[in-house]
């Protein structure tokens, strides 16, 4: 496909995204003949303005100008099939994460603890299964060098970084019902 016929493909949107699966940041739509210029984690937000097509039949996001992740004009690839590159995000979702918000997965095991206070030795609020998304509001180093998370859901308390590994939040269809 030259880039005549790759613009016409080319539609103009306003979508938000937030990442889901580790990836590149390239300079064009170009497929594989485009420079890698950045990289992408599992939780970081885009903002596209545009979409397109590659030959390899994967899906290219433009990255709009007030994107906090990369620069206008960067392409993230994404593929029409197999694993989700990225969840779109409402805009109330959207104006948490700009507010600071993360999203973690418990990755212990046996889940984890959640305590009432930032100390260790604090009262137990619950135990929260592995797999579970939390939403991590503020970050604490204690004495000890333990770092700890304080989270509003799924329900409100502290946790342990090293329980979490970094996620995204993904939003059920009727959370974009207009």
């Amino acid at each position: 496909m030259n880039k005549n016929t790759r613009h016409r493909f080319t539609k103009a949107f306003d979508h938000k995204w937030m990442v889901a699966e580790p990836g590149g940041l390239f300079e064009g739509p170009s497929g594989k003949h485009s420079s890698r210029v950045g990289e992408l984690k599992i939780g970081d937000i885009i903002k596209a303005d545009a979409e397109t097509f590659d030959p390899d039949n994967k899906i290219i996001w433009r990255l709009h100008a007030d994107t906090p992740t990369g620069e206008k004009g960067n392409w993230m690839y994404a593929p029409v099939r197999g694993p989700k590159t990225a969840v779109p995000l409402n805009e109330a979702l959207l104006k948490r994460v700009e507010g600071g918000v993360k999203f973690y997965k418990v990755n212990g095991k046996k889940g984890t603890i959640v305590r009432s206070q930032a100390a260790m030795d604090s009262d137990k609020v619950q135990i929260i299964e592995s797999g579970t998304v939390v939403a991590v509001v503020e970050t604490t180093e204690l004495d000890n060098g333990k770092v700890r998370y304080k989270i509003d859901e799924p329900v409100a308390g502290w946790v342990t970084s090293t329980q979490v590994d970094r996620w995204y939040k993904e939003l059920p269809r009727s959370a974009f019902a207009k």
